[in-house]
């Protein structure tokens, strides 16, 4: 019988901890897992994304240099 409650809270314990780790980084609830990524600049200044097509050195925001 005591067995039979640690075996049953082992893989209770399992379930919750893979559960929890699955939720928690968002895999779960995620519909594009096999879509390939979309990179997106940001300046490393002030953190705002530039436009894709946009080919200057400078921030369109801020006006320094983007790296």
């Amino acid at each position: 019988m005591i067995w039979a409650l640690l075996i049953t809270g082992g893989i209770i314990g399992l379930l919750v901890r893979v559960m929890r780790v699955t939720f928690k980084s968002g895999y779960g609830m995620s519909e594009d897992l096999f879509e390939q990524p979309v990179y997106v600049k940001t300046c490393s200044h002030c953190h705002k994304k530039i436009p894709k097509d946009y080919t200057k050195s400078l921030c369109p925001h801020c006006g320094k240099l983007v790296e």
